[in-house]
């Protein structure tokens, strides 16, 4: 409830902003009890110039789709909208307030993490205050190395925190950039900024397992397995084209020297894979894509050697191990059972309403045709060249014998209607030849 959250103004505010962002700024103030705290107000108006925004941004991506059919398969449209909803759940900072409590509550046991400690009562939709974190900011390498603190146990540290979030909470921070995390005293992390959080449920997060397993192991067909158990690959997928490149992608990375393998290329060739076999991922599963790209490329600045897929081993082990223990079996068995009793304590009914649809005449099938519409054009392409074809010959069989005849005005001896037969023929055969190279079909 809105109401519970109540501003008061703390005795003492710095003017000038210690973070400023594009939609909130925040502010180092001390409340009454003396605590220092950071103050983020959101900036007036900023509310209706994102909706402004993004009604612009949703009538380019229509338009996309509309016009541009080589983009239809990222979808445009759905790009907006996912868009939409995560800038709009930042400008509610009630939601990051519950996300902040939630992500303290997850690490309150880990003394490797600092969640900073959110106010109510001096918090909100617009104005949120929290403790104000003195650290170090994870990317600032000289000011760290000037300090006790051991870089890499910093960047393990930060690492288990993602991964716990991933593979443990199931509840991850959808923006860990540099600017959100901070080296404090004891080699800890301390993290802020949760407007942008993501989540997994238990089914994504055993799948996710499973795909994480089957790199470490280099194992393709455990890969592409379960790519398809999460929806990922697209229905048109050319199988044996996309196993030759994620195996030559994974042969290629997998057991070199981390210190030899360039962050940015492993990003590029990643993307080329997915574009050249238009997967799109889904939104969760992209932000934690991005979450662990940012995640180890700040960790490989603090520790050249760290291998992310190396420090996972224990936590994908851990949730695979977890899915035989006795109460996760049971649960499962549990869930399959009332699944069972469902079907079978409605299939009369529902058996019952087909069998009344069908008598009633209420009942229809939909063919959907796939690649008809492509093979139609070839069709009609091919058979359209084929009468342009027999008509150039035509036009040549015919002028042919008119200069047999030797009748009629004549050039140079020829008969000229015979002549001019020969050049239009000549001028259409021409074109017909440039338009089969340039389709590239011989």
């Amino acid at each position: 409830n809105p109401t519970v959250f109540r501003f008061r103004r703390p005795p003492s505010i710095d003017r000038e902003p210690a973070a400023p962002a594009s939609i909130a700024q925040v502010h180092k103030a001390v409340l009454p009890d003396g605590t220092t705290v950071a103050v983020k107000v959101q900036r007036p108006g900023i509310v209706p110039l994102i909706h402004t925004d993004l009604s612009i941004l949703m009538e380019i991506a229509i338009l996309m789709e509309r016009h541009i059919p080589e983009l239809k398969w990222i979808s445009p449209v759905a790009l907006v909208q996912h868009f939409s909803s995560t800038i709009t759940r930042e400008t509610d900072f009630i939601s990051e307030f519950h996300a902040a409590e939630q992500f303290a509550a997850n690490f309150a046991d880990d003394p490797t993490m600092v969640i900073p400690k959110v106010y109510r009562d001096y918090s909100s939709e617009k104005v949120l205050v929290m403790d104000f974190i003195e650290g170090i900011k994870i990317s600032d390498i000289s000011a760290i190395a000037q300090t006790d603190l051991d870089m890499k146990t910093l960047a393990l540290n930060g690492a288990n925190s993602i991964l716990k979030e991933i593979f443990e909470h199931q509840f991850f921070h959808g923006d860990p950039h540099p600017g959100n995390l901070f080296a404090l005293e004891g080699n800890r992390i301390g993290a802020i900024d949760f407007g942008m959080v993501g989540y997994l449920d238990d089914s994504t997060t055993r799948l996710l397992g499973k795909l994480f397993s089957g790199v470490i192991r280099k194992d393709i067909d455990l890969i592409i397995h379960n790519l398809e158990e999460m929806r990922i690959l697209p229905g048109h997928l050319d199988l044996m084209a996309f196993r030759f490149d994620l195996k030559g992608f994974i042969d290629r990375y997998h057991g070199s020297k981390i210190s030899e393998v360039d962050l940015d290329d492993i990003i590029e060739d990643s993307l080329r894979i997915v574009r050249r076999h238009r997967i799109v991922l889904p939104s969760n599963l992209a932000t934690i894509g991005r979450m662990l790209v940012l995640s180890t490329g700040i960790a490989r600045k603090l520790d050249p050697e760290f291998d992310m897929l190396e420090a996972s081993r224990p936590y994908v082990r851990n949730l695979l191990s977890s899915q035989y223990e006795a109460k996760t079996i049971s649960r499962e068995i549990g869930a399959l059972m009332e699944d069972y009793y469902s079907i079978i304590r409605f299939l009369p009914a529902n058996l019952r309403e087909i069998l009344k649809k069908i008598r009633r005449g209420q009942t229809s099938i939909t063919l959907k045709h796939q690649g008809i519409d492509r093979l139609i054009r070839e069709i009609d392409s091919s058979s359209n060249r084929i009468s342009f074809s027999m008509i150039v010959a035509a036009i040549i069989v015919g002028s042919s014998l008119i200069i047999n005849m030797d009748k009629g005005p004549t050039v140079y001896g020829f008969a000229a209607l015979g002549l001019g037969g020969y050049v239009i023929a000549g001028i259409l055969g021409l074109w017909l030849v440039i338009s089969i190279l340039r389709s590239g079909k011989l």
